[in-house]
């Protein structure tokens, strides 16, 4: 069965996944939530279809460290105690040594996505580079945190139930 990806309707789901990033209300964080919970597999499957790229052809985006920490302090103070998870190699019991964060894992995903977007905007007749982007991102850096969120979002959902 052959797949084909189509890089409108990946930016379509990135483009919906910031604006809820970048609108996160704290008074109404359970059903931003849910709704990342159904945003972030459809980004995983759709990134896993973006055909293989050579590492040497893709542009990473800057490193916006004020732009991250504004963010993820934002986003970490809308979620408050729902941020912190236990990872796997987590061994305390203490909640104060959890290592797993949303705030990290949504702003992490936020910027990759964000950089491809932007790829994007600006030369929309090479979507390609776009794709590449997204693409190895996903492969070295977001999945780790998509998966790590997902896991987390399914746990956190059900406990809020």
């Amino acid at each position: 069965m052959s797949t084909t990806h189509n890089p409108q309707a990946f930016a379509d789901a990135a483009s919906s996944y910031c604006q809820l990033i970048e609108n996160i209300d704290p008074m109404d964080c359970r059903t931003c939530l849910a709704t990342m919970a159904s945003i972030l597999p459809r980004l995983g499957t759709a990134a896993e279809q973006f055909p293989a790229t050579p590492a040497d052809s893709v542009h990473t985006g800057a490193m916006e460290i004020n732009a991250r920490f504004a963010l993820f302090s934002r986003i970490r103070s809308a979620l408050g105690k729902l941020d912190a998870y236990r990872l796997e190699y987590d061994h305390s019991d203490d909640e104060q040594d959890l290592s797993g964060s949303l705030a990290d894992d949504f702003t992490d995903i936020y910027f990759d996505l964000r950089y491809g977007l932007d790829l994007l905007a600006a030369q929309p007749d090479a979507p390609e580079l776009a794709s590449a982007s997204w693409k190895t991102s996903y492969e070295l850096h977001w999945q780790e945190h998509l998966q790590g969120a997902t896991r987390q979002l399914d746990t956190l959902l059900k406990s809020l139930s």
